[in-house]
């Protein structure tokens, strides 16, 4: 009997048990915290040093300071953030814009494609996706870096004139709401001209991406943060330009997405010269419908669909702020008053403008065609078409 059981055993495997199959857990993304500045900060100090100093500063601060103008200044320059995938971390992106490269045949009457069209970010990410690195062009690179890494005078002297000589654009969000945890307090004073782009987020947003996600309403809270960020930092702003972003245009609002009184108070905050808010293109045309009241009465009347806008006047005196059609004649600049007793002199107010164009691919686009393109094309060609 024992022999039987043993040949049985030998000869006659068990069946083996079913195993078990996990549980589904969906994959955490990692929390990688926000490289902020380090608190305090080690400031940079001159200090004596026997070594002769080179022939560009022996020469005159001012003299220096035309030099650096001419090498440095006059561009539109990208300051972005955002998170690769492969490493999983924050980087940063910074390089020269071709949006309203010259060669290029702007479409918009304000001859001026906002923020809402750039693709520079997105291109520049989705190469270092596939290629592990950044798109590298000359054409993009600032080239001043090599002159800022070469002493302590050098950088104390080139980097004021990179921020307060160019026009500084960002459209990470990231960056705008941590804003002075950043970038340096001293680097955000002496920024001039400024551009910023601000995508309305979905309100109570748990779910993943789908067509019922889509029938949720938009919000721009943040875009309350993002002003008092840069009304409270950025002290010798004279010129901004704020596009909005909206991706449904189902369940939405004007109100969820442009709050008149924070624009009105950032206005009164700040000595501009000029302000730009872009709307996107049907809430635009809706907002014209709803609120604009006409020609003002003491400014050029406008003429035409394409060669005027809405502006909003904030001159003391003016109880009740309203939305007038006036001329694009001075654009970006505010319209002069007719003559008469006001003169040729304008208060404050800011401009309300056509800008992103929805599409139901979530790609910004505008009546003549793909930029991207075009801009690929003029990058390619040396900066010509």
């Amino acid at each position: 009997m024992a022999k039987i059981s043993a040949w049985v055993r030998k000869h006659i495997k068990p069946k083996p048990k079913p195993k078990e199959t996990p549980k589904y857990e969906p994959p955490v993304k990692r929390e990688i915290s926000l490289p902020f500045l380090p608190s305090p900060r080690t400031s940079i100090t001159l200090e004596p040093s026997t070594t002769p100093p080179c022939l560009l500063f022996q020469l005159p601060y001012e003299i220096r300071l035309i030099i650096y103008t001419f090498a440095f200044a006059g561009h539109r320059l990208h300051i972005e953030f955002w998170r690769s995938k492969n490493p999983d971390r924050w980087r940063w992106f910074g390089g020269i814009c071709y949006r309203n490269h010259a060669s290029i045949s702007p479409s918009m009457p304000t001859n001026y494609l906002g923020p809402w069209i750039d693709r520079c970010r997105d291109f520049n990410a989705l190469q270092y996706e596939r290629q592990g690195r950044v798109y590298d062009d000359p054409q993009f690179n600032i080239g001043i870096f090599g002159f800022l890494l070469s002493c302590k005078q050098a950088y104390m002297e080139g980097i004021n004139v990179l921020y307060s000589s160019n026009c500084i654009s960002i459209k990470s969000e990231e960056l705008l709401v941590n804003l002075p945890k950043l970038i340096p307090p001293n680097r955000l004073a002496s920024i001039t001209n400024l551009e910023v782009l601000v995508t309305a987020k979905m309100c109570d947003y748990t779910r993943p991406p789908s067509h019922q996600a889509l029938l949720k309403p938009y919000g721009a809270d943040h875009l309350k943060v993002i002003l008092d960020n840069i009304a409270t930092h950025c002290h010798s702003l004279r010129t901004f330009h704020l596009s909005l972003v909206a991706y449904s245009k189902n369940d939405f609002t004007l109100k969820t997405i442009l709050a008149i009184d924070w624009l009105d108070d950032f206005c009164r905050s700040k000595p501009l010269r000029s302000m730009q808010v872009e709307l996107p293109r049907d809430y635009f045309q809706e907002f014209v419908s709803d609120f604009a009241i006409g020609d003002h009465p003491l400014k050029d009347p406008a003429r035409g669909v394409y060669k005027a806008t809405l502006w909003r006047s904030l001159r003391v005196g003016f109880r009740n702020p309203n939305f007038h059609r006036v001329s694009f004649g001075r654009y970006p600049g505010p319209p002069l008053w007719l003559d008469g007793d006001h003169g040729k002199v304008e208060g404050p107010g800011y401009w309300l403008c056509e800008g992103y164009y929805y599409d139901s691919y979530r790609e910004p686009t505008h009546r003549y065609g793909d930029w991207w393109s075009i801009a690929h094309d003029v990058i390619k060609s040396g900066g010509h078409l």
